[in-house]
């Protein structure tokens, strides 16, 4: 080291990276939704102007959540850790409890089934564990994927609403 500098950060732990992280998350977002649509109408199957916008405002909103949250998974406090561990499983966790629901209801034949619903819910618990640091960053990352899974569950209900509209 010498010469009495402080050792150069990883480019990860950079202040600022986040809010990048979040504009790619919604740019991504963004270019996931216009490659669907633009295959969806190659493919003669027309997207309503409804749906893009519907799907576009769920991206804006998603993008920088989910791309921020990467970003953070090894900020140096705790509690930004925790929050961004949690999260990265909470969109899996709300489409298998989503996927369960649709496999129990009798009268319906969508989904991908039961297998994939717990299948899912698995993956979004064993992705705050596998990133977590340690077992207290565990316990605090479990307890915010239950939050992120009722947020992302709720949301996902305000996005049904909204195509009813």
């Amino acid at each position: 080291m010498g010469h009495g500098r402080l050792p150069r950060r990883p480019a990860r732990c950079a202040p600022g990276h986040w809010r990048r992280a979040a504009v790619a998350g919604v740019l991504s977002q963004l270019g996931l939704l216009a490659g669907y649509y633009v295959t969806a109408e190659l493919r003669g199957y027309p997207a309503g102007l409804g749906a893009v916008v519907i799907w576009a405002v769920a991206g804006v909103v998603a993008g920088p959540v989910y791309g921020a949250a990467g970003a953070l998974l090894r900020a140096d406090r705790r509690i930004l850790r925790a929050v961004a561990t949690g999260l990265t499983g909470s969109a899996w966790g709300a489409d298998g409890l989503r996927f369960l629901w649709l496999a129990s209801d009798a009268q319906s034949n969508s989904g991908p089934g039961a297998t994939a619903g717990w299948s899912f819910l698995l993956i979004s618990v064993l992705l705050p564990v596998a990133l977590a640091r340690s077992a207290r960053d565990r316990v605090y990352a479990l307890l915010v994927l239950i939050a992120g899974v009722g947020a992302v569950a709720v949301a996902s209900l305000v996005i049904d609403q909204a195509f009813m509209l």
